[in-house]
């Protein structure tokens, strides 16, 4: 668990810090201390990033541009700045089209909830910039960070508004203050932070306007507080518990700890292991107690015996067990076997499910071949003895120190492969037998995802502009 000293804890947050303060203060240590930069999860959309960036800058620049959305022509207008914007899709023509028709529906939806206020409003400042710093204790902090739009009300109140393209948080974190970010915002007003843009004032309303993928999603969402409590009450709650939680996590050594109020129920294994391992699998937890994985159970007898039945080469068997209950020690060990009579290694293959499960038993086997090569007379001896149930003679000695040469010449090396992998290769090697190009590849997840996605904008292109799809 990180317990940097106290000297290298930020002393400046930005609004969205304050969320990864309460549920996880691991995220401040890698961003701050490690300097570490996060970096996009395996598999995520980049796609929908990209229009989320996009959108709110269409938003930034309809209110500058200070248009009226209760004119006859606000449709146009809007619709016209947001094509000034998409003008960065211009290699990608049938996204640009769909994107701008969805743009267009959640516009009118968005002009709507605009004419609807705008009696009341005095003016908008979008994507503005603002810093304050306060005590705790006997130390200086400073909270910054960017509204995506912030409202002046006729009667000297803020309006502060929030885009989001993703979800939107659930009103028990917002009551439960587990969703800061708006009343950090908000904090920052009341203080005079966004000045001399923005002169300190009152908070009157806070709002996500949500504009998701679906063009009919459009969702205006007030911010929720708990029962009979105003928005500066709970602000003040927010300043609070922040005063608490940086004077706990940021002038003390205390262990900034991953995961404390997860955004998302952590898998059962996951929980399961954590409870049963603090250290995680394959280390020793806090308590020094083993992890899961590395508690010492001796097999009985009876499954000792029936696993050396199974990896018997001379015996042909079906293995159902449950996860972890030894399928892959024995399929290692027959793999052994096979290879000590006398089989050579390009006539074994192994077959498994999944790239993880083929990778751990190929550096199973090698990692046994490869101790073999340099293992003393006598603990070779016993090794053997213990796999074969035989007491080993020169031969299989000898046999056995030769085998990961024999492994490492042999070409594409040892055959344990996945179905998938095993399948693609007899494809590559009867290609017109089996009707697919010569040379082809398999496309990973991540790209047959984007290349859907690419013929469904396509698609609903040519129906937005009448024509009929190719076959």
């Amino acid at each position: 668990m990180p317990n940097p000293p106290v000297n290298l804890r930020p002393r400046s947050l930005t609004v969205t810090d304050i969320e990864k303060l309460v549920r996880s203060p691991y995220e401040l240590y890698a961003k701050y201390v490690l300097r570490l930069l996060p970096i996009d999860a395996l598999g995520a959309d980049a796609d929908l990033s990209e229009r989320g960036t996009l959108i709110h800058k269409v938003m930034a620049n309809w209110a500058e541009s200070g248009s009226d959305p209760a004119a006859p022509d606000a449709l146009e207008t809007f619709l016209t700045i947001a094509d000034g914007v998409f003008i960065r899709l211009e290699t990608l023509p049938a996204r640009r089209a769909v994107w701008r028709h969805r743009l267009a529906v959640q516009g009118e939806n968005f002009l709507a909830f605009e004419a609807g206020r705008a009696a009341r409003l005095a003016w908008r400042k979008p994507e503005i910039d603002g810093s304050w710093s306060f005590p705790v204790e006997d130390a200086h902090f400073t909270l910054r960070g960017r509204a995506d739009r912030i409202d002046r009300m006729k009667d000297g109140s803020y309006e502060i508004l929030d885009f989001k393209t993703g979800s939107v948080p659930t009103p028990a974190e917002m009551k439960q203050l587990l969703a800061p970010q708006l009343l950090a915002e908000a904090k920052l007003v009341a203080e005079g932070g966004f000045a001399p843009d923005l002169p300190a004032g009152p908070v009157s309303a806070l709002t996500y306007l949500r504009l998701p993928a679906d063009p009919m999603g459009f969702e205006q969402k007030p911010f929720t507080v708990e029962k009979g409590a105003s928005i500066e009450e709970t602000v003040e709650a927010l300043f609070a518990r922040l005063q608490r939680s940086l004077a706990t996590y940021m002038l003390r050594e205390t262990p900034l700890a991953p995961d404390i109020l997860p955004k998302k129920k952590p898998h059962l294994c996951r929980r399961l292991r954590s409870f049963v391992a603090p250290g995680g699998m394959g280390g020793r937890g806090r308590g020094g107690g083993r992890a899961m994985s590395e508690r010492p159970v001796a097999p009985t007898p009876e499954i000792t015996r029936r696993q050396t039945d199974a990896a018997d080469p001379e015996n042909t068997v079906w293995v159902s067990a449950n996860a972890g209950s030894g399928k892959t020690h024995v399929l290692t060990q027959r793999v052994l076997r096979l290879l000590l009579t006398g089989v050579s290694p390009a006539e074994i293959l192994c077959l498994t499910y999944t790239k993880a499960a083929a990778a751990e038993m190929r550096a199973r086997v090698t990692s046994r071949l490869g101790a073999w090569a340099v293992s003393a007379e006598d603990a070779l001896s016993q090794e053997l003895q213990k796999l074969t149930g035989l007491r080993p003679d020169a031969a299989t000695h000898h046999r056995a120190r030769t085998l990961f040469a024999h492994a490492l010449d042999t070409p594409g090396g040892l055959k344990i492969n996945t179905i998938h992998a095993f399948c693609e290769s007899v494809l590559h090697r009867f290609p017109l037998e089996a009707g697919v190009p010569f040379g082809f590849t398999v496309i990973e997840d991540a790209e047959r995802e984007r290349l859907i996605r690419l013929a469904r904008e396509k698609v609903l292109a040519s129906g937005l502009g009448g024509k009929r799809s190719g076959g």
